[in-house]
């Protein structure tokens, strides 16, 4: 059964205003190579570092890419196939702050809250994915992103919904995935 919110006609408008807000304020891009990608592929410099992108490069990048696929778990046991009207859950991503229960109070993230998160995922039978919805103040920065990853493959299973924050912390996560998967090929 399918459950629909919004009209065709409404979620056409919202597409519609999402593509003009692309093409004509853009998006902040801030690493130059980056820029370099979108401007090779036709987009146009807007102001203070935002690249615009046209309703032609959307649709066209739309066009190509697969209307499904399957994403793996963590020991590539059980697959899930995303797209094709399939819905699945995760715990959300980028907490800036976490509130600890204990001191009643805001505070920073860190390596045992990672664990706790990735844990009670793994238990959500309704969460199909995890994510890497923290990140740990107490590792230095510039291994967050990876480090994020690799508590994430120790404690939960579930396949990983993630980024990265920075553009030098893509390798090391990519070089994470391959390993983990036996090879570049699976």
């Amino acid at each position: 059964p399918q459950t629909h919110l919004l009209s065709r006609s409404l979620v056409g408008r919202i597409i519609d205003e999402a593509l003009d807000v692309l093409s004509t304020l853009g998006v902040y891009v801030e690493s130059v190579d980056a820029r370099r990608v979108f401007l090779d592929g036709g987009s146009t410099e807007g102001a203070t570092d935002r690249i615009r992108i046209s309703r032609q490069q959307v649709e066209s990048a739309l066009g190509i890419v697969p209307r499904e696929f399957a994403l793996w778990d963590v020991p590539g046991v059980r697959s899930f196939r995303v797209g094709a009207e399939e819905i699945h859950f995760d715990p959300g991503s980028a907490a800036l702050r976490i509130f600890d229960h204990t001191q009643q109070a805001e505070r920073a993230a860190r390596t045992p809250d990672l664990v706790d998160f990735h844990c009670l995922t793994e238990r959500l039978e309704h969460f199909h994915f995890q994510s890497t919805g923290l990140t740990s103040s107490d590792v230095p920065a510039e291994v967050a992103d990876c480090y994020r990853m690799y508590i994430a493959f120790q404690h939960c299973a579930k396949p990983i919904v993630t980024g990265t924050f920075t553009v030098a912390g893509f390798r090391p996560m990519l070089d994470m995935l391959v390993l983990l998967r036996g090879g570049a090929s699976e």
